[in-house]
């Protein structure tokens, strides 16, 4: 074999071997890429707690209203206990404490007390009415929100430019036409003959 086929063989394996490499690595960089985007896709921790905090008041109400509304209601009952005692407490010391009046007045403040009970518990209802439309709008706009990123992130995928698969089919016909021009230029120059090289000594 001449020796500029042996050169033009090893030219042509190291810029086939450049280019597989290089081929790789393309695909590891457009795999990483593409995995990044896609991680950006993902609902973060907070996004995730965001969503169950609207989905725990479309279920059971806000916490800090039924907190507020729990606390006023049983202020109402023990404001109502004390009244209800400081009327047995006068209705002693008049020497009425069986008296139609006693009881009158008695049945008065258990009334008072059931009728203020309901409006708080009105106004804690139609509160949370509020707030579980509210949390139900947030939760429509956060979900379209999160379907609109991912639109995009795919779209971004979609836009990557392609990798194709490196050839090796073809580098063996490239690094065969390669050798095969490198012999016939040698013909058509006329080289020495001491440019063939004899491996059978």
């Amino acid at each position: 074999m001449s020796l500029p086929v042996i050169l033009s063989l090893g030219k042509a394996y190291m810029d086939e071997r450049n280019k597989y490499y290089a081929n790789q690595q393309n695909q590891k960089d457009r795999s990483r890429k593409i995995a990044g985007l896609r991680k950006l896709a993902d609902v973060t921790p907070a996004e995730r707690e965001y969503e169950k905090r609207r989905r725990d008041i479309i279920e059971k109400g806000d916490p800090l209203i039924n907190k507020a509304g729990s606390e006023a209601i049983q202020t109402t009952r023990q404001q109502g206990q004390f009244n209800r005692i400081r009327s047995q407490g006068q209705a002693i010391q008049q020497g009425l404490e069986n008296s139609i009046v006693a009881q009158e007045l008695r049945r008065k403040v258990d009334k008072d007390v059931l009728r203020s009970v309901a409006e708080q518990a009105r106004k804690m209802a139609l509160a949370n009415a509020q707030a579980k439309r509210r949390a139900e709008g947030e939760l429509e706009q956060f979900e379209m929100m999160k379907d609109d990123r991912a639109r995009k992130i795919d779209a971004q995928i979609t836009g990557l430019p392609k990798i194709p698969e490196y050839d090796r089919y073809g580098a063996l016909a490239r690094i065969g036409m390669s050798a095969g021009d490198a012999y016939m230029n040698m013909q058509q120059s006329g080289s020495p003959e001491d440019e063939w090289i004899d491996y059978d000594g």
